[in-house]
C-alpha cells in the first residue's frame, strides 16, 4: 500500500516539476517577458503552469512535515477546516464589516495588515466553533 502511493506520489511530484519548469520557461522567468508573460487576469498557461507546479511543493513539504516526520499537527488550519463552509459564507457575507475587514491606504502593508486581522478573526471564531463542537454540514 505505501509502495503503490509513494509510486504515484513520486510520479506526481515529477509531473508537476516538469510542469512548473515549462510555465517558468514559457515566461521567460520574469512577469512580463517571454513567450507567454505570467497573467493573472487572463490566467495565462505559464501562470497555471507555474501555480501548479508551487502549489504541489507547498502540499509535498506540508503532507512530509504532519504525515511522514509528524513534527506538526495542521493547526491552525485544522480549525477552518472542521467548519469551512461556514467559514467561507461567513467570510463572503461579513467581508465589509469590521473586524473582517476595514479601510486602509492602498498600499501592500495596509492591506497585507487588513488581510490578517480578517483571516485572525476567522481562525479565532473557528477555533471556538471547535471547541463547543458546533460543525455545519451538508
Amino acid at each position: 500500500n505505501n509502495f503503490f502511493f509513494f509510486f504515484f506520489f513520486f510520479f506526481f511530484s515529477l509531473l508537476f516539476n516538469i510542469q512548473g519548469a515549462v510555465g517558468t520557461g514559457l515566461c521567460g522567468a520574469s512577469q512580463n517577458d517571454g513567450v507567454i508573460p505570467i497573467n493573472k487576469n487572463l490566467w495565462s498557461l505559464s501562470f497555471i503552469f507555474v501555480l501548479a507546479g508551487g502549489a504541489f511543493i507547498l502540499l509535498s513539504a506540508c503532507y512530509i512535515v504532519c504525515d511522514i516526520i509528524q513534527i506538526w499537527n495542521g493547526a491552525p488550519f485544522f480549525y477552518p477546516g472542521m467548519n469551512s463552509i461556514l467559514v467561507y459564507c461567513g467570510s463572503e457575507l461579513l467581508q465589509g464589516y469590521f473586524p473582517f475587514s476595514f479601510k486602509v491606504d492602498s498600499t501592500h502593508g495596509g492591506i497585507l495588515a487588513s488581510s490578517i486581522v480578517g483571516v485572525t478573526c476567522w481562525l479565532i471564531i473557528s477555533y471556538y466553533l471547535f471547541k463547543i463542537k458546533f460543525f455545519v454540514k451538508i
